[in-house]
């Protein structure tokens, strides 16, 4: 099934977000809600980073979290 945008309905969206302060231990969702999960990865040069990922993420995507991470990572500064 597809929806209005073209986007499969299996589709997984994971979202980057920075925050300029660090968010509360507890922001997020509720899991038992099958609401995106919120995970904090760090600070970047554009502030702190967060992930908003469906439960099912680690299914259809099981290192989704370490590939976004080493994403964010700044490039080597070339020597020369």
């Amino acid at each position: 099934m597809h929806s209005p945008t073209g986007l499969q309905k299996d589709v997984t969206t994971i979202q980057i977000w920075f925050t300029p302060n660090k968010l509360e231990a507890d922001f997020g969702f509720d899991p038992a809600d099958n609401l995106p999960v919120i995970q904090y990865v760090g600070e970047h040069t554009l502030g702190h980073a967060n992930i908003s990922a469906p439960q099912r993420a680690k299914e259809l995507w099981p290192t989704y979290l370490d590939d976004v991470c080493i994403a964010l990572s700044p490039e080597p500064k070339d020597p020369r």
